[in-house]
């Protein structure tokens, strides 16, 4: 009798044991996504020589996130000198890349100068926790655009136009 009741015992224990075991954890993860990761503190352009660019301006408006939730956009304003270029890209983030991704992609050239573009950052493990900037490039107005030039001075030398005869004038 004291050997059926340990066989049975041990064998209600291996059946245990290998449910246990072999049982396999569908439920959904309980790690939340941390948004904050993958927040942008900079947006350099690929186009930019930011250490011979001085002259240029960046303000960067975060997305307001309440309990791991985008309540809004982000925004980047990046205003530089005046440039030859007319179409620009994302250098780099600082962000893991194997946790998120950025669209439009770095490297891509989609950036216009005075058009809004909107960059979305997205986590991988899910794809409904995503958050949004919207990036616009301008160029700063030049200010001696704007200024009255005067001419203080002048002269004619009779070498370069015949017709002069050498003289200085000034105002």
């Amino acid at each position: 009798m004291k050997t059926n009741t340990l066989i049975t015992f041990a064998i209600f224990l291996i059946i245990i044991l290998l449910n246990i075991s072999c049982s396999n954890d569908d439920s959904p993860s309980n790690e939340t996504i941390n948004l904050e990761n993958a927040l942008l503190t900079k947006f350099p352009l690929s186009e930019i020589d930011y250490d011979l660019s001085g002259n240029f301006s960046i303000s960067i408006t975060q997305p307001h996130i309440l309990d791991g939730v985008p309540q809004d956009k982000g925004e980047i304003k990046i205003q530089l000198p005046n440039t030859s270029i007319s179409r620009f890209s994302l250098k780099k983030v600082e962000f893991d890349l194997s946790e998120f991704y950025i669209s439009p992609t770095i490297g891509e050239q989609n950036i216009s100068i005075g058009e809004i573009i909107t960059y979305t950052i997205t986590p991988y493990e899910d794809s409904s926790a995503y958050f949004q900037y919207d990036v616009l490039v301008t160029i700063k107005e030049n200010s001696l655009i704007n200024e009255k030039l005067d001419i203080n001075a002048f002269s004619f030398f009779k070498t370069d136009h015949q017709y002069f005869s050498e003289g200085y004038y000034k105002n």
